[in-house]
């Protein structure tokens, strides 16, 4: 064997570890986020049952189904053998109810916090619950559909575009109001 061959087997070796290593890296992120949301919704809902305050409930509501229900189960639906199959669209309808959930809690926020009463904050609050649930249907919808992850892939664009637009929006509008 060849100086450049053995060093084409130590680089290709050395390649597959890193690959290795970044997934599990990636997994124990993934897991690390949905612990912390864990414990801050907890700690949110906590403090919502103590104060019996509706700030706090709608953020608890808002963490709990985005972070804690809705990615993490959307996320377990696409796992190897998930595509396609009965389950796999059910895990994400699930997931898609929590991200929508949530969304409409942190889209009713402002209103609640800053905006009480505001016709417009209140319409802008209807209108945020309004696509997002529309994106959740249409997404649920797309996964059940598609037969294999490429079809769900390139159906789907649209529906999670929208559904992130909603999510934004709602976080800009926190934004905004927060620092007037």
């Amino acid at each position: 064997m060849g100086q450049g061959f053995r060093f084409t087997l130590l680089r290709r070796r050395a390649l597959s570890i890193d690959r290795h290593c970044m997934t599990l890296l990636a997994a124990a992120a993934g897991l690390l986020s949905i612990v912390i949301a864990w414990l801050a919704t907890l700690r949110l809902f906590s403090l919502a049952r103590r104060n019996r305050s509706a700030p706090e409930r709608l953020l608890a509501i808002g963490f709990c189904g985005l972070f804690c229900v809705g990615y993490p189960l959307a996320a377990a639906s696409r796992a190897p053998g998930m595509t396609g199959t009965i389950e796999g669209s059910l895990l994400f309808a699930c997931g898609a109810i929590g991200m929508v959930t949530g969304t409409i809690a942190l889209g009713r926020f402002p209103l609640v916090v800053f905006r009480p009463g505001s016709r417009w904050a209140a319409a802008l609050s209807l209108g945020i619950a309004l696509a997002g649930t529309i994106a959740g249907v249409g997404c649920s919808v797309t996964v059940a559909r598609s037969a294999t992850a490429a079809e769900m892939i390139a159906g789907i664009h649209g529906w999670a575009l929208l559904l992130m637009s909603t999510l934004a929006a709602c976080f800009l509008w926190h934004a905004v109001e927060s620092s007037l």
